[in-house]
């Protein structure tokens, strides 16, 4: 899928492109990077990707619509620093 479909589709419809393999496999490495950098065990990792799947499937669309510039970012790794963020944000609640 090439980077001008994916912005088309992130503005009609998000929720589809996040569903697509691409973007699941993306969030499955996404989380596996912040358990391995975090020194998480596999529980905490699994039930990571679920909270975040949850937070792309209610949220994160509308927050990648609003904040994603075609002219500073590609999609794809901006969806990745907005997971990395956001896993970050659930351990340091969790945590704190």
């Amino acid at each position: 899928m090439s980077e001008s479909i994916q912005q088309e589709l992130l503005m009609v419809n998000p929720q589809k492109l996040f569903v697509s393999k691409k973007y699941k496999k993306a969030l499955q490495q996404t989380v596996h990077k912040f358990v391995i950098k975090k020194r998480l065990d596999k529980s905490a990792e699994k039930n990571l990707l679920q909270q975040t799947e949850a937070f792309v499937h209610s949220e994160a669309g509308e927050y990648v619509q609003t904040h994603f510039d075609p002219n500073y970012h590609l999609l794809l790794p901006f969806f990745e620093r907005v997971v990395f963020t956001y896993c970050t944000k659930i351990v340091n609640t969790v945590i704190v």
